[in-house]
């Protein structure tokens, strides 16, 4: 693990580990009857097999079974104790609020993966069912092609699985801090991290920006209030701020934003807490 590397990265690789298992082992099947299908153009026959994949969904969304409720348990605990150990006088989460935040992520986890195969493998499986309807006559290297971009599918995935965990770890991480310092009376918190040429330009305006943690308290709140299992209602709750959004405006108006980290998958940046 790189010395950067952020203090949740243990976590949200076992669960990205966690969560690739689980998607290999429910779609190695069905990829690979897709790939005949492709194989022989049988149009009619991948239209069949799609109506499968809402099956597909759920079983991968129960195969991650209590595991995941245990990984994010433990980043709880450890976010809690790093937050406290780094302020002064600072008293900690109600035990059953913690329990709520746990839950939150451990269901957006629960609700990505059984949204997956609706978000990523279907319209990749979609654009390709077009190309065939609209060439009955495709070339052998065509359709040796589609089954090159749709193997990779039925593996573990290892990139999205990667950016999807760390976001939830890092937005658990840091959601912890917004309640903690909501809870002990802190108003505003600032953003530290790395300036290199690794940093991106929105984390380039983020470094050093106060937080209005009001804000970010009630954006998160409202989502611990609405997000039911349904990972479209998260990410409209906590889309990742755009150079637009911090770019040209005034510190203050950024601040009353609230954006807090991550920014974006494996983001670098942390906030410290102001009195």
């Amino acid at each position: 693990m790189p010395e950067e590397a952020p203090p949740y990265t243990r976590e949200a690789l076992m669960m990205r580990d966690l969560v690739a298992g689980a998607w290999e082992s429910v779609s190695t099947d069905f990829v690979n009857k897709l790939l005949a299908l492709i194989d022989l153009q049988d149009i009619a026959g991948i239209e069949t097999l799609l109506k499968e994949l809402p099956a597909l969904a759920d079983e991968f969304a129960s195969s991650l079974g209590t595991k995941v409720d245990t990984i994010l348990s433990t980043l709880q605990t450890k976010a809690e104790a790093f937050f406290l150990a780094s302020a002064v006088d600072l008293v900690g989460i109600p035990k059953d609020y913690s329990v709520i935040i746990r839950k939150m992520y451990a269901d957006q986890i629960r609700g990505f993966c059984k949204a997956f195969p609706e978000r990523i493998l279907h319209p990749e499986i979609s654009r390709q069912l077009e190309y065939l309807r609209d060439n009955p006559l495709a070339r052998s290297i065509d359709i040796a092609r589609i089954t090159d971009r749709l193997s990779g599918l039925a593996g573990p995935n290892a990139t999205y699985w990667e950016n999807m965990t760390d976001v939830v770890a890092a937005r658990q991480w840091h959601s912890t801090s917004v309640f903690l310092a909501q809870q002990n009376g802190i108003t505003t918190c600032y953003v530290t991290g790395p300036a290199d040429q690794k940093t991106c330009p929105v984390c380039l305006h983020m470094l050093g920006q106060t937080i209005d943690v009001k804000v970010a308290a009630n954006k998160l709140n409202l989502y611990l209030d609405t997000h039911d299992n349904d990972p479209d209602a998260y990410v409209g709750a906590f889309p990742f701020p755009r150079l637009p959004d911090v770019d040209n405006i005034s510190p203050k108006e950024i601040e009353d934003k609230g954006f807090f980290p991550p920014y974006h998958p494996r983001c670098r940046h942390q906030v410290v807490f102001l009195k």
